[in-house]
Parts: C-alpha cells; structure tokens; sequence
C-alpha cells in the first residue's frame, strides 16, 4: 500500500509540479505572441528543456519521498532515458497550449500523447531508482496507472486551453491547478509499484542527500519562477510596444516593409502583405528579399522585367542594397509606385513604397493638356498666317485700285497730281482718285470708310466704283455725292459710312 517516506519530498514534488506548469504556460503564450518560424522552434527548444527538466526532477524526487516495498538501486541509462521523454512532454504540452486555437480535439489529442510520454517519464524515472520488480504482477494496476495519467494529462492541457479561451484565471491559479494534476499523474503512476501488504521503510540510494536535492530544486524552481514573472512583465510590454508598432505600420498608406542583414523579411503591413503575395505565394516573416521580387517579376506584375527577369532582378537587386536615391517603378495594375529604401545600423533594410499613381494621371494630364495647346497654336498659328496671306492679297487689291502711275497725265503739263496712302492697318477704308471725265472736266475724291480691316475695304470699293460711275454722266457734285449716299445707305445693314 502507499506510504510516503519523507512529507517534505512530497511537498517538494507538488511544487515542482506547479513550478512545471507555470514554465509551460509561460513558454506557450510567449510562442503565442509570435508568428515567426524560427523564434517559434527556439522557444519549443526552450520549453522541451525548462519544462521538461521540472517535470523529470518532480517525478525523480517524488519517488524518493513515497517508500515502495522494493530495493533501491541507481541506473543511470533509465535515468537519461526519462530526462529525454520528460522533455518530450514539456515540448509536447507548450506546442499543444500554445496551439489551442485550431481546435478542442487537438487540446485532447495533445493531451493524451503528453501522458504517453508521461507515463514512460515516470517508469523509466521509477525503475532508475528501484529494482524492477515482476511485470506480470503489476500488469493490470499498470494499465490502470497509465490510463489514469493520459487522463490527468488531458485535463493539464484542457484546463490551459479552456482558461485561455474562455476563462479569466491569472497565471498562478491556472499553474496551481495544472500542477495538482501533474502531481496526481505521478500519484497514480506509483499505483503499480507498491505490493499488498505494509509499507517497509529504506533506505535512499546511496549518495543521494535528498533533503538537500529537493530543496535545491525547489529553490531553482522558486528562482526560476521569479526570474520568468519579470520576464514576463518585460515580454508584455515589449509585446505592447510590438502591437502598438504594428498598428502604426498598418495605418500608413505606403507600403511598408523591414528586412535583417541577411535580407530577410522581418516585418510588413498589410498592405505589403497584400500585393506582394499571389498564385498561392503568401509573403510570410523570413522570406528573402529576392525571392518576394522575383514571384512578382515572373509573374508579370511588372512590366519592365518581362522576358528580360534575370537581368531586371540584378538592377533590382543592385538597388536594393546599396540604395541611394528614390526611384519610380510601374505595375502591371497601372500603378506608379516611388520606391524608398534605406539602410538601418544593423544593415537591414527599410522598404517605403509610396502609391503616385493619381500623381503621375496628373503629370499625364498636363502633358496632354500641354500638347493638345501647342496643337491649337499651331492651328492659330497657320490660320493666322493663312489670314495675314489673305489680307495680303486684299491690300495689294485695294492699292491696286488706287492711282499708282505719276505723272498721271503727262500729256497735261498744266496738272501734276502725286498721291500715296498709308493705311493705319494692312486693309483700310481710306480712299483717293482722280481721272478726267473729259478734256475740261477733272474729278477728284478723297474719302474715309468707317472701320477698318476688310468690311472697310470692300465699303470703299464700292464707293470708289459708285462714285466713278456716277461722274461719267453727271457733272454736279452734289448730285454724285448724293446718289453715292443713297446707294450706300440702301439695306446697309452694318450701318457704314463713307465721310
């Protein structure tokens, strides 16, 4: 029957228990808060050890505080044998904790392969102590045993997953509670080593000062828990400070994205995340640089780099790491990006993509604009030559209508008329003549259209032909200027004159 040896081992080893717990809880939200691959095997590594070194010490000193009726001996192979498999545990129940968003079975999947370990932790850390003793004698309270411990290994994981989830327990209360039953795991484990019978005192194995050992452990325990709450304390704030970064990243409208030294993806906003990824290719934390950039290169996102991506991925490249000024780069999608990259202290990288597309529609824009102006000023500027050709034709029309012969009549030395106009603008409406009506007669006109420009010039046309017509037969003044008058006021729509 069961007897316990020393009340303090036992004692001991239900702190050890608790003190496992809380590693394993502590470890599992820290795997939580990251999503990086790499941080993620460390801390399982981290785990499997802290855990699984607290799990095998409270196994170990629990055996020597409950006094089976067995000889004691010492094996150091079973001994290593069960400090592996209480590793195994510890890396197996933070993985499972740390995991329990992916479903309930998992909780109780986990569980049940964590009390597998744990049943081979505690036999092989019992039998390390003790003789063996007759396996058909203790087959049935064995099964028993084991059955019990993956049900109790259960519940550890299920409690961890369930507080997490739903409950509001602190650290403590939930490493309490995992702890009672990783004790009980070791309780019922001891089942199957005990005979019918009393329970006989022994003797510890030699060499063994166990009241020492425990309290070591419990003290490294004790340390240990210490030393993990501050940690703790600082990992939230940092883990604050993280989020805090991220909302800040995620809120810019760049594109945003931070490699290491080896050029590797460290941290990106959504956005990033988002157009960098395609065809099944999502960009996770630790992708290289070149590896993002050449999927967006070979699948055609950008349009300088099709059917020449080697050569584009080694500008591109060159770029990247020795950046000195902004460039513009275009996408498939009619996006102009300008691309800013600068190196950190620690030789990564900060990746700055700024979206200048309506930018770069308004560039396009005025230059249309621009073109679409110097077409008009080229069309003015051939209407206006082609009217400045026209008016030319008009004036040398209208001077050529205009006396240009002197003497005008060489044959009357008794006249000498000499006569030039200079109209104000290329076509005018002033007007001079003079002619012999007959061998007696000369008439002479001198008149001013109002206006000017062509209208002017076609009005004193007119005039002119008006006037000479009308002096061929009739020899009044007065009577010329007033049949001229008439004639020009008639349906003169414009309202010109002629002084």
């Amino acid at each position: 029957m069961l007897g316990i040896c020393d009340p303090l081992l036992a004692v001991c080893s239900m702190l050890l228990g608790g003190a496992a717990s809380y590693v394993i809880l502590s470890i599992a939200e820290r795997m939580r808060a990251t999503d990086q691959g790499q941080t993620t095997i460390r801390w399982l590594f981290i785990g499997a050890v802290a855990a699984g070194l607290e799990i095998w010490a409270m196994h170990f000193i629990g055996n020597l505080a409950f006094c089976p009726s067995v000889s004691a001996t010492e094996d150091a192979g079973l001994a290593v044998l069960s400090l592996m498999s209480a590793g195994a545990t510890g890396a197996i129940a933070v993985y499972v904790i740390s995991s329990h968003v992916e479903g309930w079975m998992r909780l109780v999947s986990g569980g049940m392969l964590m009390g597998a370990c744990m049943s081979l932790t505690h036999v092989t850390s019992t039998m390390a102590v003790y003789h063996p003793i007759d396996a058909q004698a203790i087959l049935l309270p064995f099964v028993y045993s084991v059955i019990g411990i993956v049900v109790l290994s259960v519940v550890v994981t299920v409690i961890a997953g369930w507080n997490i989830s739903y409950g509001g327990w602190r650290v403590t209360e939930k490493a309490t509670a995992m702890g009672f039953a990783l004790a009980g795991t070791h309780l019922i484990g001891l089942i199957p080593m005990y005979e019918v019978g009393d329970v006989v005192n022994r003797i510890h194995p030699p060499a063994i000062d166990v009241d020492l050992l425990a309290v070591v452990a419990v003290s490294l325990s004790t340390l240990l828990a210490v030393i993990d709450r501050q940690v703790t304390k600082a990992s939230k704030l940092a883990r604050a400070s993280h989020a805090r970064l991220i909302e800040a990243i995620e809120s810019v409208p760049q594109w945003f994205a931070l490699f290491d030294a080896d050029d590797r993806l460290v941290i990106c906003n959504r956005k990033y995340r988002e157009v960098m990824s395609g065809n099944g290719a999502q960009v996770q934390s630790g992708d290289l640089f070149e590896s993002i950039v050449r999927r967006t290169a070979e699948r055609g996102d950008i349009p300088a780099a099709m059917g020449n991506v080697e050569p584009w991925m080694r500008w591109r490249l060159d770029m990247h790491r020795d950046p000195v000024s902004p460039y513009i780069q275009y996408r498939s999608s009619g996006e102009w990006l300008q691309i800013n990259e600068r190196k950190t202290h620690d030789g990564g990288i900060v990746f700055i993509a700024t979206d200048i597309t309506a930018l770069k529609n308004a560039e396009q824009a005025a230059e249309d604009a621009k073109a679409r102006l110097a077409d008009s000023l080229a069309l003015v500027e051939a209407a206006k030559t082609r009217m400045q050709e026209e008016l030319n034709v008009g004036r040398d029309i209208q001077r050529s209508m205009l006396p240009r012969v002197f003497p005008a009549f060489p044959d009357r030395k008794e006249l000498e008329l000499y006569a030039v106009l200079e109209p104000a603008s290329e076509i005018g409406g002033d007007l001079y003549d003079f002619f012999l009506v007959d061998q007696h007669r000369l008439c002479f006109v001198i008149g001013d259209v109002s206006g000017n420009g062509v209208p002017a010039a076609l009005f004193m046309a007119m005039t002119k032909i008006m006037v000479k017509t009308r002096a061929a037969s009739d020899p009044s003044p007065a009577s010329i200027v007033t049949h001229v008058n008439d004639a020009l006021s008639a349906e003169n729509d414009s309202c010109m004159f002629v002084t």
